[in-house]
Order: C-alpha cells, then structure tokens, then sequence
C-alpha cells in the first residue's frame, strides 16, 4: 500500500533487449565488400575512359556513405527533421562549389583574358 493507503501495484517491465551487434556487422561486411569492389573496379578499368572510371567510383562512395550515415551515425532512426538540415547544406555546398568555379576555369600559367589596369611602378627609394 501507499501512503494514501491505496494498493498499489508494482509493474515490472521485462523489455528484451537486443544486440545491434550483428547488424553493425553486416554493414561492416558489406563496407568491406564495397571497399574491394571499389579497388577491383579501379583495376579493371585503368586505361578505361575517365568519366566511366569516375562515375563508377562515385555511385560507390555514395552506397558506402548511405551505410555510415545510416547505421553508424543511426540517421535510420532519426525523424523527418533531418532533412530539413541538408537544405542549408545543399545551399552552401552550392554556393561553396560556384565560388570556386573562376579559380577551376582558369589554369595556372594562362594569362588573365580580362587583366585590370597596370599599376603604376613607385618611384624608387634610393
């Protein structure tokens, strides 16, 4: 009884608690294969065109990225607000990636096709 002199009753609860053991094992193994996969895709195609070596090598990074993001960094089991967040990171990403984008079309050692106005040379300190 409480003090209230109600009876009361003591539940129990028996949850059963499960191991994400071999889950996170499996993801690991599937990393794994992924990784070697990655290496003998590389192989395969070394003298292959660039664009085919790339493009195979980015849908991969991609696949194993997913994995970690959601199981190691449990993005499984989070809510819709997570999406929310990659609105401003796919904005920055965005912006980051164009503000680049002179210094990518332009390499070293070309001149500038729009140079500014010579400066005028100082008069020399003697």
């Amino acid at each position: 009884m409480d003090p209230t002199g109600t009876p009361s009753t003591i539940v129990v609860s028996q949850t059963e608690q499960t191991s994400h053991v071999k889950v996170y094992l499996r993801v690991f193994l599937a990393l794994l294969v992924l990784t070697m996969a990655e290496y003998f895709y590389a192989k395969a195609l070394a003298g292959a065109s660039a664009w085919l070596l790339i493009g195979g090598l980015m849908v991969i990074a991609i696949v194993k990225a997913g994995l970690v993001g959601l199981f190691f960094m449990h993005l499984l089991f989070e809510g819709r607000w997570k999406y929310l967040v990659l609105l401003p990171t796919t904005f920055l990403a965005t912006v980051t990636v164009l503000g680049l984008v002179p210094d990518m079309a332009l390499p070293p050692g070309e001149p500038d096709p729009n140079p500014a106005a010579p400066i005028a040379a100082s008069p020399e300190q003697p």
